[in-house]
């Protein structure tokens, strides 16, 4: 083999590329340099800030280190006042803060204060009392499962060790101080030691916690760290942008949770019925399933209407359900949660999206026909699912058209269905793509970005469960 210097044409070819000069008469559009512009240093420096105290699944992090966590996540949420998912603690007002950095001006100061000082029973007490009268008027979540776990005495030394601390309450500043602030990192500090006497009696045995790591304070700071400032002070954060907004996107999180869960069911007994890929698409995707809303009055789920869906469809849809609960009470399984019909009911406040890898008979003919040119050309390719009602036997679909193919169903019964849509013809279709107002690509694309930011996200932080 020749050396470097004397290597072939093949060798030659792996150096640097000789730039080529365009011709002066080449009118092509040129292609610009993908250049990003450096962000400013105030924001390289908060980037920084929330990369350090945020865990992924990449982070490093054995699974009994990880395991402390879920018990770091309860131990926050009974000093800070967290009893739903939901939940926004306030910020510390600055007055609040003013007044600790001026009774403490080094950590010297704070330590000398918290070696010497003693806690009121009457302040403990009255916090605990709190805690139970502000859990027993809310309805039952994982987070309060957990703190009705957690023994008085506990609890006696978790707000003792707030209140021995020099503070009034822990309300960290995670707005306006950095983690390693004077005012932060006491509160942090008292979490920590009230953590590791309360862990150590067995407080959060319920999560299961490896005990072997309670007395890592490093390990101990970086889960409060990630706690508190990667999983609660965006909502805070989204919170003081627009009041509501935790809630309403919890509302949107559970409810794809529960509608793409219900989407798979559907579609898995739709399948093990026999029928095709094409009936299965009424409601394989997520947006094809209605939204439900929790009643807490009944304890019942209302089933939101879904006007864009056909009758047709929703009627199909309302026959698989039937079937499953069917099976499911015939093989002693748990019927799934109760849901129900109200009438007169607002459509869905959550979801308004349009499924995009649907058939053309999962719309009512008369709310698609409404839809612009652009919209309705998407589903020109889309086919039909099911005959028209009329050819429906005691209000199901007959069990011949699961053994029907494609070109034959479409040719005796989906050419009837199709003549109540209004598509958009060739030369309209044509016309938009110069146009540039149709793209079947980017459309796709969207679709595809809708469901990311409406599901529960990529997976890779780690987990931030509220307990």
């Amino acid at each position: 083999m020749p050396p470097p210097s004397e290597a072939g044409p093949s060798s030659a070819r792996a150096g640097k590329r000789k730039e080529r000069t365009p011709p002066d008469d080449d009118t092509r559009p040129r292609k610009k340099a993908n250049k990003t512009p450096p962000k400013p240093p105030e924001q390289q420096r908060k980037q920084a800030r929330r990369d350090e105290t945020r865990l992924t699944k990449k982070s490093g992090l054995t699974a009994s280190e990880k395991s402390l966590q879920p018990a770091v996540n309860l131990h926050t949420q009974i000093m800070w006042g967290i009893y739903t998912s939901t939940d926004v603690p306030k910020p510390p007002s600055p007055a609040q803060v003013a007044a600790f950095q001026r009774r403490f001006a080094t950590a010297d100061q704070w330590d000398e204060f918290v070696s010497t000082q003693t806690y009121d029973d009457a302040d403990t007490t009255a916090a605990i009392s709190a805690l139970r009268t502000s859990i027993q008027t809310r309805r039952r979540t994982p987070i309060i499962n957990n703190i009705l776990c957690v023994k008085e005495h506990h609890l006696t030394t978790i707000f003792s060790g707030i209140f021995s601390a020099g503070l009034l309450e822990w309300r960290p500043d995670v707005i306006g101080g950095t983690p390693d602030s004077l005012y932060n990192r006491a509160h942090e500090l008292v979490a920590i030691r009230t953590f590791q006497v309360v862990a150590t009696a067995m407080a959060y045995r319920r999560l299961s916690p490896d005990l072997t790591r309670v007395k890592d304070v490093p390990l101990l700071t970086r889960l409060f760290r990630h706690y508190i400032y990667s999983v609660v002070k965006p909502k805070i954060l989204k919170e003081s942008l627009m009041a509501g907004s935790v809630v309403a996107h919890a509302q949107r999180t559970d409810s794809y949770k529960r509608r793409s869960a219900l989407g798979k069911a559907r579609t898995k007994k739709v399948l093990g019925d026999g029928w095709t890929e094409r009936v299965c698409a009424l409601t394989s995707e997520s947006f094809c399933n209605s939204d439900d809303e929790y009643d807490p009055a009944d304890g019942f789920y209302i089933i939101k209407p879904k006007p864009v869906r056909s009758a047709n469809a929703t009627a199909w849809v309302r026959i698989v359900d039937q079937d499953r609960d069917v099976v499911a009470k015939s093989n002693g399984r748990v019927v799934e949660r109760t849901r129900k019909i109200v009438a007169d009911d607002q459509p869905s406040s959550i979801t308004a999206h349009l499924p995009r890898r649907v058939p053309l008979d999962w719309f009512d003919p008369t709310e698609f026909n409404k839809l612009p040119a652009e919209l309705r050309a998407r589903y020109r390719e889309s086919g039909i699912a099911l005959p028209a009602a009329h050819h429906w036997v005691a209000g199901r679909v007959p069990d011949k058209f699961k053994i029907m193919n494609d070109a034959t169903f479409m040719r005796i019964y989906g050419a009837e269905v199709m003549t109540w849509y209004q598509l958009p013809s060739d030369e309209e279709v044509e016309q938009m793509r110069e146009n540039g107002t149709l793209n079947d690509d980017e459309a796709e694309a969207e679709d595809d970005q809708e469901d990311d930011e409406d599901g529960p996200g990529s997976g890779e932080d780690m987990d931030q469960s509220d307990g």
